[in-house]
């Protein structure tokens, strides 16, 4: 039984001294073992002389070019490039270290000979380098590397996290090229009669739909910087604009700002996206339509008095002939001529809290029974008017104009509620 046990157990020892063998001749040495001096920078290039680049990887091989206008991708795959990531490759290698080369070293034995990635930069004076990715080391944040078919070279970093990345992540993914959101003036969404709206920023940054209604600005806003910033979640080349609803358009999103007017055509859902035609004429989808197609009931502004609560400087509320009156100079705040207390908490928590019902379309008010002034210096002003009681509240407008709306009843009881002077 003994002679059993001690067989096996000579028989396990073997086996592990073996693997032990297999594993050193496969595991490339450690670069603590290899280096011998400081690393130093494997060379210098900066993205403005680069013209063009090759990046091979498992994928294929992608050709890119550099022109006045950036990059653009010319092959396999022909659309604009990534600025930020295409010059991200050549500062990727612009920022390599390295040590000393490894001596006799077999580039098979380093994932050199057929490496995983190989990129290669042509310069705008002429000439060009090629920096081929191996394996990563076994030991610390490194990886194995040659320059132009040079000696191989441990060098700091994992260059493949970069460099195999899918191609198409290095494609230029903006829907639209070059529109500052805050320079948007106007805003139409064509679907149908009942689903297109028209908005339109006035000087003083108010938002308002072409019916009149006062729109809400921070709505708005979003809405724009939405537009703006679109990005293609994927591409769709093969397909016909008129087989998936964009040529004529299922729906359309036309924005103006000093540069001109852009129309995007909006089509079928496809994966889980919608697709969208950019002015270029590239086709993809987009995720979060409805942040970029919302209902108009959205659009409207739902407060009473739509101002920077942070910037308000005086309201005054008056009701069936009484007077609740707050300013504010500095940080002093007073109510009606006395200094407040409360410190303009009464005029902020109705500026927050106070609601507006735009989407109710009651009668213009036959009778004036209170009204709003509220001022919040460069923030704008607004008076409203307040009409006779309806179901749900009171008819209200803003003395500027638009159709009247209605002030819910919670509203109403707040201003009942306001700390008005004698009369």
């Amino acid at each position: 039984m003994e002679d059993k046990q001690t067989q096996q157990m000579t028989i396990l020892a073997a086996v592990l001294v073996a693997l032990v063998l297999v594993i050193k001749l496969v595991e490339p040495p450690a670069p603590e073992e290899e280096a011998s001096s400081d690393d130093k920078d494997l060379v210098e290039i900066k993205a403005s002389e680069v013209v063009g680049l090759t990046l091979t990887t498992e994928e294929g091989s992608l050709i890119a070019e550099r022109g006045e206008s950036g990059w653009r991708l010319v092959s396999p795959i022909q659309a604009k490039g990534k600025t930020s990531d295409l010059d991200g490759l050549v500062e990727l290698v612009d920022a390599l270290r390295v040590g000393e080369p490894i001596t006799g070293a077999s580039p098979a034995t380093y994932g050199l000979e057929t490496p995983k990635a190989s990129l290669t930069l042509r310069r705008a004076g002429g000439g060009e380098l090629r920096l081929d990715v191996g394996a990563d080391s076994p030991v610390g944040f490194k990886s194995y590397v040659r320059l132009d078919g040079g000696e191989v070279l441990v060098a700091s970093g994992h260059p493949n996290e970069t460099l195999l990345k899918p191609f198409a992540a290095l494609r230029d993914d903006a829907v639209v090229q070059d529109v500052d959101p805050y320079e948007i003036t106007r805003v139409r969404f064509e679907q149908d009669a009942l689903e297109s709206w028209v908005a339109e920023r006035r000087p003083d940054s108010s938002w308002w739909l072409s019916d009149g209604r006062r729109a809400s600005a921070d709505r708005l806003t979003a809405l724009a910087e939405r537009l703006a910033t679109l990005r293609f979640e994927t591409f769709w080349e093969d397909l016909s604009p008129a087989e998936v609803g964009l040529n004529p358009p299922l729906a359309a999103l036309t924005f103006t700002s000093p540069t001109g007017e852009i129309t995007l055509p909006l089509g079928q859902e496809r994966a889980g996206g919608r697709l969208i035609q950019s002015p270029s004429g590239t086709i993809g989808t987009i995720g979060d339509q409805a942040s970029v197609t919302p209902p108009l009931g959205e659009l409207l502004e739902p407060r009473l008095v739509p101002l920077a609560p942070s910037l308000v400087d005086s309201l005054t509320v008056t009701w069936e002939g009484k007077t609740a009156r707050w300013t504010r100079s500095g940080e002093t705040w007073t109510l009606n001529g006395a200094p407040d207390s409360a410190q303009g908490v009464g005029a902020i928590s109705f500026i927050i809290d106070g609601q507006a019902d735009r989407a109710a379309r009651p009668a213009e008010p036959n009778v004036v029974s209170g009204r709003i002034e509220a001022s919040a210096g460069e923030g704008g002003s607004l008076v409203i008017i307040l009409g006779e009681a309806v179901e749900g509240g009171r008819v209200a407008r803003e003395e500027s104009g638009g159709p009247a709306f209605l002030v819910p009843q919670t509203t109403v009881d707040k201003l009942t509620e306001m700390p008005f002077a004698a009369p």
